[in-house]
Order: structure tokens, then sequence, then C-alpha cells
């Protein structure tokens, strides 16, 4: 039997803001693949999508609706570099297409988020936040950490964020 893919729901981390449009994208560069609203930012290895996706570009932008056809169980899927397509073959049989946008073909360039990621290892837990019931369920299931959880660390400092890890029982 041959095993069915599919990518982590990293698009439900997309914002949906017409005055925004880079953060409807799910950005990918040569190390990772990110989605954000601007509140919220998820970010994988590029692996998760070089691994199953031939050929992928080092620097390319898929549209939220797009990326989700990524996340149905498919059987093969495959980088078009002519028509910057990605075709996807479902275990049915049906065909779909990926519409892949790279940089020289839009108008917006995505935010900065390395700056996120670089944080001490002095982890605390102090000090009082309040976040959204709904903003956690988006990191939760864009994070595919459904049967574990999220872990929130807390940083020292002046406008550290909260690094969200998914919760690893081990």
């Amino acid at each position: 039997m041959i095993k069915s893919k599919s990518l982590p729901r990293i698009h439900l981390a997309c914002g949906n803001d017409e005055l925004r449009p880079a953060l409807k994208h799910v950005f990918i560069n040569k190390k990772h693949v990110v989605a954000t609203d601007s509140h919220i930012l998820v970010k994988y290895e590029k692996s998760v999508l070089s691994n199953w996706i031939e050929d992928i570009p080092d620097e390319c932008f898929i549209e939220a609706y797009q990326y989700a056809k990524l996340t149905k169980p498919f059987l093969c899927a495959n980088y078009l570099k002519e028509s910057n397509l990605i075709k996807v073959l479902y275990r049915n049989g049906r065909k779909s297409y990926v519409e892949v946008l790279l940089p020289k073909n839009v108008d917006f360039k995505y935010p900065d988020y390395d700056w996120l990621f670089k944080y001490d290892d002095n982890l605390s837990q102090s000090g009082e936040i309040n976040i959204s019931a709904n903003l956690l369920y988006i990191l939760e299931k864009s994070m595919e950490c459904t049967n574990h959880g999220i872990k929130i660390l807390f940083q020292h400092g002046e406008y550290k964020p909260l690094i969200v890890k998914p919760y690893d029982q081990r």
C-alpha cells in the first residue's frame, strides 16, 4: 500500500488583510516555511516541503488557500518550473495545481521574522499575559499539535516574543 503524504497546516496562521498581501501567503526560503498574520508566526524547517515536493524554489510564496491543497493526503507533488505550478496527484487519481509565486513576480516583501527567533536560553515563567483562545487554537492546529498541545516559553527583556513549541511529553 502506498502511503499518502500531507503537509502541516501552517496556512492557518496566514492573515487575510487585503492591505498586507504578503501575510496572505505561506513564505518559503532556503531554510524555512513561514506563515504569520502579524499576531502569531509559525515556522517549520524547509525539509517539511522539500522532502515531499521535488525542486521547490529557494524562495517563493504560496497563497494560503492554494497551500491548503497540500494539506490533504496526496501521493506525489512535483514543481513544474516552466509554469510555476506544483502538480499534486491525490490518492483517488484526481489532480490539482498549486500556484507558486516567485519574489520577482510580486509587489510585496515578506516581513523579517528572523529577529523573533534570536532569544536567550534564559527563559522565565514569570509575568502575566492575556492570549486569545482563538489564537491559541490556530497555533495548535497550524503546528499539528493536537495530540500533545503546545508549550509557551517566556523570555526576559523588553520586546521579547513568546516562543511556542509543540509540547513533548518525553
